[in-house]
């Protein structure tokens, strides 16, 4: 799912003046001020993120205490992760109904443009096995890409420094939480 012009959904806190703008000077030099963000400013990202936060937690949404970017709502079999990056939305969960809701939300809140499953993102092939319940996420087109341009492709492959098949394991209750907060 991808929210169109995003940046201009964010709500600017601080004062903030821009010189007007190419084609609408009035020959005062007078300034603008702002209110919300616009494309170009430093603080737009800040804003728009800050926005879409406050209107997840409006709908139920949860922000991750190791990940800012990822969002859950609900449990067990009504589990929906919401994972953002700018202005594209990755949505998971196991119910269609579910994923629909949290789409019919958003699309009342701001303008968006659903892009059907994913296949690839921030350059994951995604693939999905849905009868035998797996998810499988890897990054060889992105490979080659690079093996391209860097004319690489001719060179010998390497093992990766764990094997394919090595399992992870879960956490112990408070393990592998992070204590302060990043900006984004």
């Amino acid at each position: 799912m991808d929210i169109v012009t995003a940046f201009l959904y964010g709500i600017v806190e601080e004062e903030v003046y821009m010189v007007q703008p190419p084609g609408y000077e009035d020959g005062t030099g007078r300034v603008c001020k702002l209110n919300k963000a616009i494309y170009g400013l430093k603080q737009a990202p800040r804003c728009w993120y800050n926005r879409l936060a406050s209107a997840l937690e409006g709908i139920g949404f949860r922000a991750s205490a190791c990940d800012e970017s990822l969002f859950l709502m609900g449990e067990g079999e009504s589990l929906v992760l919401l994972l953002v990056y700018v202005d594209d939305i990755l949505l998971f969960s196991s119910s269609d109904k579910e994923i629909d809701g949290v789409q019919r939300k958003l699309t009342e809140q701001f303008k968006c443009k659903s892009l059907g499953e994913a296949r690839y993102y921030l350059g994951m092939h995604i693939e999905r096995d849905t009868e035998r319940g797996w998810l499988k996420l890897h990054q060889g087109q992105y490979i080659n890409t690079l093996a391209e341009k860097y004319s690489l492709q001719e060179e010998r492959e390497v093992v990766t420094p764990l094997p394919s098949e090595f399992k992870l394991i879960k956490a112990a209750e408070g393990e592998g939480r992070r204590q302060n907060k990043p900006t984004v």
